[in-house]
Parts: C-alpha cells; structure tokens; sequence
C-alpha cells in the first residue's frame, strides 16, 4: 500500500499557487491546461518599466511540482520607461574635471559618449531597447488586451515553451491567455 501511494505520488500535478499581479502592470500567463504548466510573464503600464535588474522576456514557469522558477513574486512596474528617440535634458557632472556641462542628447548619443564621459555608466540593451510588446495603455480596454494576449502568444510559440503550443495547438489562442491587472 505504501508503495502504491509513493508510486502515485510522483505522478500528481501539484497545483501552482497564484503569483501577484504587480503594481502598474499585468501578470499575463496561459489559462490552459494549468494543471499541466502555468507560463507568465509580466507587462507593465504606460511609461512604467521593470526595474533594471528585471527583464521582461523573463518567463515564471511553474511544472506539476507546483513550484515557480523564476521564484515569485512578479516584480511590480516601478520604474519608468524612456523610449530610445526621447531625449533627455540636464546638467552632468564630469567627474574627473569636476566640470559642469549642460548637455541636451539623446540616449543613443550618451551611449556613443559613455566611454570618455562616464566610464562608470552601464546601459544595457534592455534599458535601450523600448520593448513596446510587453506595454500596454489601459488593461481595461478590450483591445489593449487584444494586444497583450496576442503578444503572449506569439512570445510562448517561439520561447523554449513553444512545446506547449505544439502540444496543445487547439487551446493555444489569444482567448485562452489570462490578463490579470
């Protein structure tokens, strides 16, 4: 008896326990077949980003074990979010002259510059990149959502993930993505 019950043990789905929704944003994951995978990701609101030690190709993965990797909960869309044509204002400080100069560039151009300007600057591709697909305006429109569920489907079928489509053709649709801001 007791090995039947081992047996059946390693063959139960344990369930995932929800991840957060994070503030400012919209925890988006797959609303099929959950008892099976639960894949999410996070987008975020307006001119809010995720923190720079986020991205937001990050996948939350969560097997028949019940348990999350990446670990939760979701971060929260705290940061904002400057498109790579903005332009940005404002007085610098060149730290070794102590010199003050007043600079109006773009992003691009402070990345051309970092090299003698601010050797400590670090930019990564994430911050340039604007990563329009995991924005959205307004949760509550319905074509916004449109938006964020087709993006999510479009992400999974060409993630490491993408078996779950190909498993699961038939429920692998915009409809079935669950949007929860």
């Amino acid at each position: 008896m007791t090995l039947l019950i081992l047996l059946l043990s390693r063959f139960i789905a344990y369930p995932c326990p929800d991840l957060n929704i994070p503030v400012n944003g919209a925890r988006v994951c797959n609303g099929w077949k959950t008892d099976f995978g639960r894949f999410c990701q996070v987008y975020c609101e307006g001119n809010y980003s995720l923190g720079l030690q986020y991205d937001h190709s990050q996948w939350y993965v969560c097997g028949s074990s019940g348990n999350w990797i990446a670990s939760g909960p979701l971060p929260n869309c705290t940061g904002i979010h400057h498109n790579l044509h903005t332009c940005l204002s404002g007085y610098l400080v060149y730290r070794d002259i102590m010199l003050t100069i007043f600079v109006n560039f773009c992003v691009t151009a402070c990345v051309l510059r970092k090299s003698f300007l601010f050797p400590d600057l670090i930019i990564t591709s994430q911050v340039l990149n604007s990563q329009p697909t995991y924005r959205f305006k307004d949760c509550a429109d319905s074509q916004e959502k449109d938006k964020i569920q087709l993006s999510y489907i479009d992400k999974l079928k060409t993630s490491n993930y993408n078996y779950f489509c190909d498993n699961y053709g038939s429920l692998c649709e915009r409809t079935n993505v669950d949007v929860a801001c």
